[in-house]
């Protein structure tokens, strides 16, 4: 769903997607899967705030980062996470050219990121995260072994080719989406996925603001303000 997202709306908000969990609960497989078949994706551990925002200006697609710990508000990559979540934002950078003379340099943050980690996160960051906390529980390890296996690039182009097939559509709704449940952040974290589902089954719609008013955003209050464990 990540790379249908990337592919087929003009949206102005990317939330981080987290897999927040301890050993063995299947985080790494989780972010693997999205690498495979996310637009574009690029699967990094434990990546640094240079590498996330150069990696975001050269491929402009998913950038899946596992094994993150510790990402807390003195990290300056938890900076270019909260550019990567809206549009708009740069990294202005003053860096040398081959000749040897300074010039400036501007690297677009603006892509889906998705974090798989053991610890939470916390601060502004949190509040740009669809978070999904995973229980441990034995995972068919055998489904990745293969990540060459051709299966997966036609898995990935055929959501691509989905994408271009259901893009207008797609993209009326996202324009035309107005919510009186949802507002502010939250809105701008959920609009995108509201709006697919809304294309692709529109009587479930009911059931995903169901799930988000009464289940997700208490959940998130809980976490952000530390009552929650």
């Amino acid at each position: 769903m990540t790379g249908v997202q990337t592919c087929a709306l003009p949206i102005s908000y990317y939330p981080i997607l987290h897999f927040y969990a301890e050993r063995g609960s299947g985080k790494t497989i989780s972010a693997r899967f999205i690498s495979l078949l996310g637009w574009n994706a690029y699967y990094t551990i434990n990546i640094t705030k240079a590498g996330l925002s150069r990696v975001n200006a050269q491929r402009r697609g998913v950038v899946v980062i596992d094994e993150k710990e510790n990402i807390n508000d003195s990290d300056d990559l938890k900076l270019i996470l909260n550019g990567c979540f809206q549009s708009g934002p740069k990294e202005v950078l003053t860096e040398k050219d081959s000749n040897g003379n300074y010039q400036v340099t501007y690297f677009e943050l603006y892509s889906p990121v998705v974090i798989a980690s053991i610890n939470p996160v916390f601060g502004a960051t949190s509040d740009r995260m669809i978070r999904i906390e995973m229980m441990r529980h034995k995972v068919e390890r055998n489904l990745f072994q293969d990540m060459n296996h051709p299966k997966w690039a036609k898995y990935k182009d055929d959501l691509f080719f989905w994408c271009l097939q259901n893009h207008s559509s797609i993209k009326k709704i996202y324009e035309e989406f107005e919510s009186e449940k949802l507002q502010s952040r939250d809105l701008d974290i959920w609009k995108p996925l509201l709006s697919i589902i809304k294309h692709i089954s529109p009587e479930k719609e009911s059931l995903i603001y169901d799930y988000i008013l009464e289940t997700y955003i208490p959940y998130k209050r809980d976490i952000q303000e530390g009552s929650y464990s």
